[in-house]
């Protein structure tokens, strides 16, 4: 299963039946049952022998019913240790190269020892962790979709506004143009006059990010909902995007022609 091993060992050939019982646990146990000492050689409770099976290993925690829930307790012990209830196992094989390709070689084997053994299915483990995060990764799907809209209305919403007040303002930008004002000047206050609000606005958005990021903590996994690269990258996109969507329109008034500019007025 690649689950990590932290200390001790794993099972070996000589851990059968009739041998000493063993177990490996994960961390969690670890930690709540000898929290101020190594488990390896403790026993735990239970068991058929005495003084319960014999610590051997601890591994790293690992998601079991559902990767959204916590960590809990678990016990790793051998399966010719314990036999009972081995008509529901599921048996886990690494391969190398395409899975499913091992599929019927697999089958044969179990009908080698069994002919009357059902398999019931078999799956990859890349199809069984896709079928246990599709509500997430479809959720996140639906958000990627609107985010990507909402970026493409904030381009068009910051186009339109520039476009519109460098409009209302052409008489005082051919005024500036005809008193010797450089392209580069008109460029300048037009971008400024646009990147204010803008700034203004990422700075709302990122408040109103921090306090509604609560609500999508169970979409997020590997990060958190204050990740400062995330955000800073998000107000880096929308800067860059307002500052495209005004650089037309900036140019256009910049450009045009002062004379006309007046006479139109």
């Amino acid at each position: 299963m690649g689950i990590p091993l932290i200390a001790g060992r794993t099972f070996a050939d000589a851990d059968q039946a009739g041998a000493p019982e063993v177990a490996v646990i994960n961390e969690y146990l670890a930690r709540q049952l000898f929290p101020d000492r190594s488990p390896l050689g403790e026993r735990l409770s239970g068991g058929s022998a005495t003084s319960g099976p014999t610590i051997v290993g601890v591994v790293k925690d690992s998601s079991q019913r559902s990767y959204e829930l916590p960590p809990t307790a678990e016990v790793y012990i051998p399966y010719q240790q314990f036999i009972f209830a081995t008509f529901m196992s599921t048996i886990v094989v690494r391969t190398e190269g395409e899975p499913t390709a091992f599929a019927p070689a697999l089958r044969k084997q179990v009908w080698a020892v069994d002919a009357n053994q059902p398999v019931v299915k078999v799956e990859t483990m890349e199809a069984m962790i896709a079928n246990s995060i599709w509500r997430p990764r479809f959720s996140a799907w639906i958000f990627g979709v609107l985010s990507g809209l909402s970026v493409i209305l904030a381009a068009m919403g910051v186009y339109g506004v520039v476009a519109y007040t460098s409009a209302l303002r052409a008489r005082e930008i051919g005024i500036r143009v005809a008193l010797g004002a450089s392209t580069r000047n008109v460029l300048a206050v037009i971008l400024r006059g646009a990147m204010i609000p803008l700034l203004y606005g990422i700075g709302l958005s990122v408040v109103a990010a921090l306090l509604l990021s609560r609500l999508l903590t169970d979409l997020l996994y590997g990060i958190s909902g204050s990740d400062p690269f995330s955000y800073f990258s998000a107000g880096i996109l929308l800067l860059t995007i307002g500052t495209a969507a005004s650089a037309h329109p900036a140019w256009r008034a910049a450009t045009c022609d002062p004379l006309q500019t007046l006479r139109s007025e």
